[in-house]
């Protein structure tokens, strides 16, 4: 039995590899740059690219996802420089 296969070619894009891959909501997208990696440089991307990724994804993100996600990266994922990224960035929103 197959699921989703009303949506199967609906969500289809590529990756930095050119391969098959499925598009994310901004928050999923952020949440996975922020876990998987640092801001030095990996095999997809350049840290500084990564940085620019990551400030653009908060700007479409809601405010309180992002303020939760800095304090579970820190909190949970023991990373330190990403929290502080998110909540500078956060605070530059000037949301409150």
């Amino acid at each position: 039995m197959k699921f989703n296969f009303f949506n199967r070619n609906t969500q289809v894009t590529t990756n930095h590899e050119g391969a098959k891959a499925y598009l994310m909501s901004p928050e999923m997208e952020l949440y996975t740059a922020v876990v998987t990696t640092g801001l030095n440089d990996s095999f997809y991307e350049a840290g500084n690219s990564r940085l620019e990724r990551i400030k653009t994804l908060i700007e479409k993100c809601n405010p309180e996802f992002i303020s939760r996600l800095a304090v579970y990266a820190r909190t949970e994922m023991n990373l330190r420089s990403i929290p502080m990224v998110l909540s500078v960035e956060l605070a530059k929103k000037n949301i409150w």
